[in-house]
């Protein structure tokens, strides 16, 4: 399917991105550390601890802990905050939710934890059988339903009351995992509607609402931290610093700098552009010339 960005599909997991937004709607990102890929952050409301979380990463790695998004460790790449940046991807579905993969999040779960964050709930599971039932070229559809009605209106009656006892039946037998497969191996209603591995193959468990709102934690982090890095404070931080022997003055780095400057001047005054140069000469130039006013601009950013 085509993602059409003036038709958004609506959120599966509206409701607790609605809760997520209502509860932290004036949290707002402290740095406690920020130090290349080790960066300790909190993410919270002034003066309270409630629905806060932090964020600890170093390299190849991401934790979270606090009152929600509480216990959960991610390995993936280098950087994981760059991992989990959604920038192009908020906004995607009709609530302004951003586009998750809480699958592919879950499998970098550290210690094979992906599995513990999905849980069975009874609403999930009607759904999914729901959904199946829907299909266009199922028997019990509404779309075959609505078409035999034409010419049929009582064989239409009878085949929605049995879609309707279909789907009492999941509910009552919905209480657990285990009642619910159960019932689709042993009940012959069930076995026909929805097939004979129904039981065996569907997973009716749906991520937990936990896990979830660490995952909405993580991208809003990731959002507040992207601003953070913008900030003066970063930028200031971020400055390249030379520490100087007890020995050698700042005088004396400044004079560096200036002969610095002065003999990549004098290089370059030195070449003859009569004379023919091989091509691994030019490039041996080339990065001579490179490096030198890196290492010059460096030393200038770090004394300025």
């Amino acid at each position: 399917m085509v993602y059409d960005p003036n038709n958004k599909p609506e959120n599966p997991y509206a409701k607790t991105y609605a809760n997520f937004l209502k509860q932290t709607e004036g949290h707002a990102l402290t740095v406690q550390l920020d130090d290349g890929l080790n960066r300790h952050m909190r993410v919270g409301a002034p003066d309270t601890g409630i629905w806060s979380w932090r964020v600890v990463t170093w390299p190849g790695y991401l934790a979270t802990f606090g009152d929600i998004a509480d216990g959960y460790l991610f390995t993936r790449i280098e950087d994981m905050m760059h991992f989990f940046d959604r920038d192009g991807h908020h906004g995607y579905y009709s609530d302004g939710a951003p586009s998750i993969d809480f699958r592919y999040w879950a499998e970098k779960l550290s210690g094979g934890r992906s599995l513990e964050v999905k849980k069975f709930y009874p609403e999930h599971f009607i759904k999914i059988l729901t959904e199946h039932l829907d299909e266009d070229d199922h028997d019990l559809s509404p779309t075959v339903i609505a078409e035999i009605r034409e010419e049929d209106p009582a064989e239409a009656d009878r085949l929605m009351q049995k879609r309707q006892d279909l789907l009492d039946a999941a509910r009552s037998h919905s209480e657990d995992e285990r009642l619910a497969h159960d019932w689709l191996r042993d009940d012959a209603d069930a076995r026909e509607a929805f097939g004979e591995d129904a039981h065996w193959d569907w997973d009716f468990r749906d991520y937990d609402v936990h896990f979830i709102f660490a995952c909405y934690a993580i991208d809003k982090t990731v959002q507040l931290w992207r601003q953070y890095e913008k900030t003066p404070e970063a930028i200031e931080r971020r400055k390249p610093r030379i520490t100087l022997g007890s020995d050698v003055t700042e005088e004396h780095l400044r004079a560096v700098l200036e002969f610095a400057e002065r003999g990549v001047s004098r290089e370059l005054g030195a070449l003859d552009h009569r004379n023919s140069y091989t091509e691994d000469e030019l490039a041996t130039m080339r990065e001579r010339f490179d490096n030198g006013r890196k290492g010059i601009n460096g030393l200038t950013a770090a004394l300025t």
